[in-house]
């Protein structure tokens, strides 16, 4: 296949290849799961070299902060990355640089806030050069996932290039009859 026509694919003969450029788009950001595990997850893979250059965090919320005191929460000796880490020595340059990457957007989970919150991961996008590959973490409670996934589309997410992801951090449901 021309090389032109190919898309990006992972060598399978690494054991532990560099991740797609993509922008992450957290909702419900200021969680406590956020900052025990995902974000040590994420500052796991950059120690390790396998987070693409192009790659940034979008947290949301309904909290109005900037982008500096989100990452200060993150980064926190107390309740954020430095208390969490797994890691036998804590790394403060491969923290740093993750936290570098990180922002915040508040929006309300509305179109209208959607639509703004669009916009901000269409100007990261071009920023972070992540070719419209956008990852939705839901780190919020099951009753929002529904109304997550239709603002995202009537905000126009679904448009452009790249690919789209949706991971659901939480469990919806006791039983498979419930979770239908």
């Amino acid at each position: 296949m021309p090389a032109s026509t190919t898309k990006t694919i992972l060598d399978p003969t690494l054991a532990n290849p560099l991740s797609e450029p993509c922008i992450m788009v957290i909702f419900g950001a200021s969680g406590d799961l956020t900052k025990r595990l995902l974000v040590p997850s994420l500052y796991n893979l950059a120690c390790d070299g396998l987070l693409s250059d192009n790659f940034a965090v979008l947290g949301t919320g309904r909290s109005e902060i900037s982008n500096e005191e989100f990452r200060d929460s993150m980064a926190s000796k107390e309740t954020g990355l430095r208390a969490f880490h797994t890691r036998n020595s804590f790394d403060v340059e491969a923290c740093e640089k993750l936290l570098s990457r990180f922002h915040f957007a508040s929006a309300n989970i509305d179109v209208e806030g959607f639509t703004q919150l669009k916009r901000v991961v269409d100007e990261l996008d071009q920023k972070y050069q992540a070719r419209g590959n956008i990852l939705f973490y839901f780190a919020m409670a099951p009753r929002f996932f529904g109304s997550l996934c239709e603002n995202l589309y009537k905000a126009g997410f679904q448009d452009g290039d790249g690919w789209k992801r949706i991971i659901v951090e939480k469990p919806f449901g006791t039983d498979l009859q419930s979770a239908l």
